[in-house]
């Protein structure tokens, strides 16, 4: 069901709590031949339900399946449409986000293990508060991921080339983000939410 649709900055973002059967997701989708043809050869119950659920989800936002084609590098694209989307999936969650401009979205279950990844995306230099250290290291890590499909380039090191300032994190709220894998340097405004069981942010 559709969880949660808002706006911020120009940019929509649509979130999916996904509670139904794929024979649900298929009735609400009622696909034609050539999606349920792809929906046939994927081999993951997993990834149909996302697959399905996307499709949910582009509809609330008024676009057709067909619309969406995959770059090279995995980034999606809508054809004939002037906005950018961006596509995140976690457990149990998928989130949409048009804009007119290009844009990152990522959404992550919250999972205290996060603790052992922190080398791989929290540079020396960045801020994590010891009292709030899930949420603010879930935080990073979505933010990172957020921006990595923002500037859609390869060989990006999180720790060297994605940089999150310092921030308090709460329930919802804006923080600062900048890039130095591109010629241009460039630097976004982070809107996040932090749910009971994800955490969202929303880059560019």
């Amino acid at each position: 069901m559709l969880y949660k649709r808002f706006e911020v900055e120009k940019k929509t973002v649509g979130i999916w709590k996904i509670s139904e059967s794929i024979e649900e997701l298929l009735g609400l989708v009622n696909p034609d031949a050539a999606l349920l043809a792809e929906i046939q050869n994927l081999h993951s119950e997993k990834r149909k339900v996302e697959k399905l659920v996307t499709c949910c989800l582009m509809r609330e936002f008024g676009l057709d399946y067909s619309q969406l084609m995959y770059l090279p590098s995995g980034k999606p694209k809508l054809i004939g449409n002037k906005f950018h989307v961006s596509i995140s999936h976690t457990a149990g969650f998928v989130s949409i986000a048009l804009s007119e401009s290009g844009v990152g979205i990522d959404i992550q279950s919250i999972d205290a293990r996060v603790v052992n990844l922190k080398s791989r995306f929290v540079a020396d230099d960045e801020l994590i508060d010891p009292n709030l250290e899930i949420t603010h290291l879930m935080l990073h890590w979505s933010a990172k991921e957020a921006m990595f499909k923002w500037i859609d380039r390869e060989a990006v090191i999180f720790t060297k080339h994605l940089h999150v300032q310092p921030f308090s994190p709460v329930g919802k709220g804006c923080f600062q983000v900048y890039e130095t894998k591109t010629k241009w340097k460039m630097s976004a405004t982070a809107y996040y939410e932090v749910e009971d069981h994800f955490v969202l942010v929303l880059v560019g």
